[in-house]
């Protein structure tokens, strides 16, 4: 859990570390025919990595255009729904605070979950009446249109959230750079500059596939990816921030100083029911 935590460049340092001292201390073993060990070793990781992460950063893209796109139109839902003013205004204002909040405690991976919230966004467009003011009306009609096209966004959101990389991927991916970190170490030069380099060749192989993770977890942007862009939809309709405890405990996030927010508590973690909200001012 320690490392899953740390940033990207923190893990680099760690394992150039280790790589660094295998490299000063592990015995020499020279391989006979390393060199086309290597060719085709490297050849095979390559090809397969390089479809992988291909696929992961599409997916990651994906996401965060889906995302960018939800947000939008909840804001723009509800600034229509105060141009129309009145019990409807109250009732999406309400309700798209709530999902909002809702989507935030939730990962990406589970957003259908928010569905119930969801929903009561356009409750109260059930049996509204024309106005005699044209510009509250054409407000309406947007919100109907949004309605329509939100739930897609939302969707393709839940598709491209889970991971891509399959476990079968993963081990064949392990396998094939553990046979070229162990054939780099074994065949190194003794001297300063062979060890630096093979310690940075490792390193290089072993980011390589925690980039990878990061990018099909998602987790090389969560706090804004998970976080940050629904508070941005909060800020927008004029909300306190919002952050649910579990993400301030584990060290992703990290509240503003001196900025109010709220904090939501879970008493049955990681079961994600029965909320508590409190103020809390930085």
């Amino acid at each position: 859990m320690f490392f899953k935590r740390l940033q990207f460049l923190h893990k680099i340092i760690f394992f150039f570390v280790l790589f660094l001292v295998l490299s000063l201390f592990l015995p020499l073993f020279p391989v006979e025919n390393v060199e086309s060990l290597l060719t085709a070793a490297t050849f095979i990781f390559a090809v397969l990595y390089g479809f992988e992460i291909s696929m992961a950063i599409g997916n990651f893209n994906n996401i965060k255009t889906q995302l960018a796109i939800e947000n939008a139109d909840l804001v723009s839902i509800h600034r229509f729904a105060k141009i129309r003013g009145g019990e409807i205004f109250e009732k999406i204002d309400c309700a798209v605070e709530a999902y909002l909040m809702k989507a935030i405690d939730y990962p990406l991976t589970e957003h259908l979950q928010t569905e119930k919230e969801f929903s009561a966004i356009f409750e109260p467009l059930c049996g509204a009446a024309q106005t005699s003011e044209e510009h509250k009306n054409q407000a309406l009609q947007y919100i109907f249109e949004a309605a329509y096209y939100l739930p897609q966004t939302r969707n393709l959101v839940a598709t491209f959230a889970p991971r891509f990389v399959t476990t079968s991927v993963w081990v064949m991916l392990i396998v094939l750079a553990s046979i070229l970190v162990l054939l780099i170490l074994l065949n190194r030069g003794s001297d300063l500059l062979s060890v630096i380099t093979t310690a940075i060749f490792c390193t290089t192989i072993a980011g390589s596939l925690v980039l990878l993770n990061d990018i099909d977890s998602n987790a090389i942007q969560e706090r804004e990816l998970e976080y940050e862009e629904f508070n941005k939809s909060l800020k927008a309709i004029g909300k306190t921030h919002y952050y649910p405890e579990f993400a301030i405990r584990s060290g992703i996030i990290k509240p503003p100083r001196g900025v109010s927010y709220r904090k939501g508590i879970f008493p049955e973690f990681p079961a994600l029911t029965n909320r508590e909200r409190i103020v809390v001012v930085g």
